[in-house]
Order: C-alpha cells, then structure tokens, then sequence
C-alpha cells in the first residue's frame, strides 16, 4: 500500500464515519425537546453517553491496540447503527438513555483506531513521513460528510408529504433512521478497505488480557510532568465548553422560528455550515507547511481564545443570523486548530500506545461532557443559556492557558537542544569530526525535535 492510497482510504472512512452522524446531528437535541424532554432530562441524557463513553474509552483503546483496528471499528459502526435506530424509535426519556449509552458504547470504540491505523500505516511505509496534512485532510472529508448527512436533512424538510410533527416518517424521525442505514454501509466499507498488520494468533481473550497493560502504559504517559498531560487537561475543559454549545444550541435558536419544520430546516443548515467550516478551517490548517515558525501550542491556544469569544457572541445573539455568524465561525476556528492539537499528541506517543492514548484524549473531552450534562444543564435550566455558555467560554480561555504552557516546554526543550548542538564540535573537534579511535564507543548526539518533524 502507498501512502497516497492510505491517505484516500483513510479520508473516505473518515467521510462514511460522519456522514451518519451528520443525519442526527440537527434533530439530536430538537427530537427530545419535542417529545417533552426538558433541559436537566436532555442534560442526564448527555450524561449517560459521556459517562459510557469515560468508562470503555481507555479499555476499548487498550483492545484496539492489542487486537486490532478493523475489528474495532467494525463493531463501532454497528453500536452507531443500533444507537440511531433507537433514537428513531424512541418515545420516552428511558430509551433515550438507552440509545445514549448504546452511542456512548460505539463513541469509545470508534475515538481512536482509524486515525491510529492511518498514522502506523504511513509510519510502517516511511518512518519520518509527515502526517499533519494527511489528518488535517481527514478533518476537510470528515466535515463534508457532516455537511452532507446535514444538508439530507435539510431536503427532507422539503419533501411533500412528511408531516412536521412527531410522527413516525416525520421531519424528526426520518433523519435518525437514515442515520442507521448509512451506519451499517459504512461497517462494509470497513471490512473491505483497512488492512493491517496486528500481532499473529490474536483472540479477543488475549486482547483483554492485554488491555490493563496498555492502560497502565498509557495512564503513566499522561501523568508524565509535559505536553500530554497538559493536552489531556486542556481537553476536558473543552469537551465541557463544545458540548455546552452542542446542548444549547438547538434550544437557542429554537425560540427564534415559528415552528418544528422550520427549526428542522434551521438546524440542518447550521449544522451543513458547521461542517463546511470546519473543514475548511482544518483546510487551511493543511497548507501550513510542519515545522518553521508556527508551533502547535501557540496555534491552540490563540485559536481557543477566538472561540471563546465565538461563544460569548452566540451567548448574546437575539437574531438568527447573528447567532449562526458565532455559532459558524467558533466551529471553522476549532477545525484550523484541531490537527495541531493532533501533532502534539502524535509527537507524544509510541505505536503501540497510539489509540489508547487518541482514546484517553478523546475520554478527557467526554469528561468535560460529563460535567456539562450534570452541571451546565442544570445551571442553564434555572438562570438561562446565555449564562451556561459564559461558563462554557470561561472554560476555553482556562484551557488556552494550558496550550500556552505547552508552548513553553517547547520553547524550553528547543533551547536545550541548541546548546547541545552548539556544544557538539567541542566534543568531536573543531569541525566536528569522528573522535579519536580510542573513544570511537561514544556517539555524537542525534536527537529529533518532536514538535517539528512530524
């Protein structure tokens, strides 16, 4: 396999990944609230997916790692299909949850084996390859299938004949159902396009076995003094401010139009332009050549700080196009920045550690959806949204915080680097030439700059 066709395979999954996704996002929220779901009930409904999905992400890591990716994600899928099925299905809050933490089951499962594997698979092909452009062209896929699933839903809203309430084929449902179709078809193209190279004579008895090892790895790395465990930090206050924004949203806009079928086609074009702006964000990201002047840390944290004030704007928006300007922008400012955020943990990490510890960074984003769902609902449900989303913005700027002090171990380990460098000649001669015979067992430094090279 050529890295250009690893590329294209791992872009076309990551499209069939989302596109699903893309049908239920605009009736998520919208579907409970018609069904008489209030903001504290949607919130523990929140809860039960980022509680499902804190329990299984490092174990569901820890299985894909030591039994394989394909399989993982496969199994993924299906959850995704059943969690969607449900939620057509569903009528009351308890399926709902149900639903949730079939969801939340898939979510842990799916975080990290198919960019773990696009990432070994253009290792094993060339060792120093360069892999930010190829993930940030995962993002650009990822977000088109977004945006197609949502604007389906949009064109659904049009069809005659598909009543507006909460009929069963209804502007609602239908969407959901469609979701679990598109899930399952994205199953098969898993099975037929990864191949990878997982250790020989692999069962699903030894992959357990094996996970509490690479937990253990894994849970060493993060409580490692560095970058990794201040990504992992700035990750739950994230996850709290963007599922504060994928909570309140549906609920804010909601007030401002007239009716369901218009809420519909409301959500559907704010979702196509989410996913449109995020990948165009992650776009730009891709032509911003690795390595020189621009550093991962700098980019998160100043990118996190304009989306902060993204929030604060929607927070204050009394009008739909105001309102969709913030929501709109915060998304394409967070798709710019997420692949730096993914250089910095891909810089960190070893093969065999690489989804579990994409999984323990996705597991400190359902932490902060946790507190979300447990706290930020609450407080939105008895002082208002506006003031849960300056709570959400309090939080980025927190973790802006964090990407700035990842910027100053680099600074750090670069200057130390320099002055090993510069000591260098002394030790070899005045033109760095090979030592003397009699000390050829000691070995000129040589030591790769994480941050730049990949």
């Amino acid at each position: 396999m050529t890295q250009r066709t690893a590329t294209r395979i791992f872009w076309f999954l990551t499209l069939t990944l989302w596109l699903p996704v893309g049908f239920l996002l605009p009736v998520l929220v919208l579907t409970q609230v018609e069904r008489g779901l209030g903001l504290a009930e949607i919130g523990l409904v929140f809860t039960a997916y980022g509680l499902t999905t804190v329990l299984l992400e490092l174990p569901t890591g820890g299985v894909a790692d030591s039994f394989g990716r394909r399989p993982v994600l496969v199994a993924a899928a299906v959850l995704q299909a059943g969690m969607a099925f449900i939620w057509f299905a569903s009528d009351s809050y308890i399926l709902f949850v149900v639903a949730a933490v079939v969801g939340g089951v898939g979510r842990a499962l799916s975080s990290g084996p198919l960019e773990a594997w696009y990432v070994d698979t253009i290792h094993e092909i060339e060792a120093d390859a360069p892999i930010r452009s190829g993930l940030a062209g995962g993002e650009v896929t990822g977000g088109l299938g977004l945006a197609l699933g949502s604007l389906s839903v949009t064109a659904i809203t049009f069809i005659p004949g598909i009543a507006s309430d909460v009929a069963v084929f209804s502007t609602v449902r239908l969407p959901s159902l469609i979701a679990a179709v598109v899930a399952i078809l994205n199953a098969i193209a898993i099975a037929v396009l990864i191949n990878e190279r997982r250790p020989v004579g692999g069962s699903v008895r030894a992959a357990v076995a094996e996970v509490p090892v690479v937990m253990k790895r894994a849970l060493d790395i993060s409580r490692r003094p560095g970058p990794i465990r201040l990504l992992l930090g700035a990750g739950v206050l994230m996850g709290l401010a963007f599922a504060a924004v994928e909570l309140f949203y549906q609920p804010l806009f909601r007030e401002m139009v007239d009716n369901t079928a218009s809420a519909t086609r409301l959500f559907g074009v704010l979702a196509v332009g989410l996913a449109l702006a995020s990948a165009a964000g992650a776009g730009v990201a891709s032509r911003v050549p690795e390595g020189g002047r621009i550093h991962p840390g700098q980019v998160g944290a100043v990118s996190l700080l304009i989306t902060a004030a993204a929030v604060v704007g929607l927070s204050l928006s009394t009008t739909v196009l105001l309102g969709a300007m913030f929501f709109i922008g915060l998304y394409a400012v967070a798709g710019f920045a997420h692949p730096f955020s993914q250089q910095i943990l891909h810089a960190g990490v070893s093969s065999s550690e690489r989804a579990t510890m994409l999984s323990g960074w996705s597991l400190s984003f359902q932490v902060g959806v946790l507190i979300t769902g447990l706290g930020l609902a609450q407080v939105a449900e008895r002082s208002g949204i506006p003031g849960a989303l300056w709570i959400a913005a309090g939080a980025l700027v927190a973790a802006s915080l964090l990407y700035f002090a990842i910027d100053r171990i680099r600074v750090k380990e670069s200057s130390e680097e320099s002055a090993l460098a510069r000591a260098e000649p002394a030790s070899g001669g005045s033109l760095g030439r090979p030592l003397p015979d009699d000390r050829s067992d000691v070995q000129p430094f040589d030591r790769t700059d994480a941050w730049d090279q990949r």
